[in-house]
């Protein structure tokens, strides 16, 4: 059993016990005091990108398809739901935006945290990188 679920059980054990002592009064104690709680011997440490590895990564797909979507989402910090739903319409280059959350001028339900639409804006750079996305689209069709 991993160490952070023994920790659960043990936290909710002793609310339990806390509650037919304090509440019930079913117990004259509570016995769960005694216990030690287990120590979490490791923690595992989350190293975040710099931008240089940002840019590393963002160089070393620059060929593949998905190339534009993971440059959209380290750029705009969209949302999963929101990037999957995104539609060429939801796109104003011109203006460099995008409005996430709206498929053919509905608002979608779910897609972004307080279900309601919203405008992104992208850098140049992105741009570039959708224009150039959507002219290798067109080519494939």
């Amino acid at each position: 059993m991993a160490v952070a679920t023994v920790r659960h059980v043990q936290r909710s054990l002793r609310k339990a016990l806390n509650n037919a002592v304090l509440i019930d009064g079913i117990l004259a104690s509570n016995p769960a005091l005694l216990a030690k709680l287990l120590k979490e011997t490791w923690r595992v440490t989350r190293s975040m990108w710099t931008a240089s590895d940002l840019d590393v990564f963002l160089e070393s797909i620059s060929g593949h398809r998905l190339h534009a979507f993971y440059r959209v989402a380290a750029f705009t910090g969209a949302r999963r739901g929101e990037l999957l739903h995104l539609r060429w319409s939801d796109l104003d280059l011109q203006e460099d935006i995008i409005r996430t959350g709206v498929v053919d001028g509905e608002s979608i339900d779910g897609i972004t945290k307080g279900g309601r639409s919203r405008v992104v804006a992208i850098d140049p750079g992105t741009r570039r990188v959708l224009e150039k996305h959507r002219l290798a689209q067109a080519a494939d069709r």
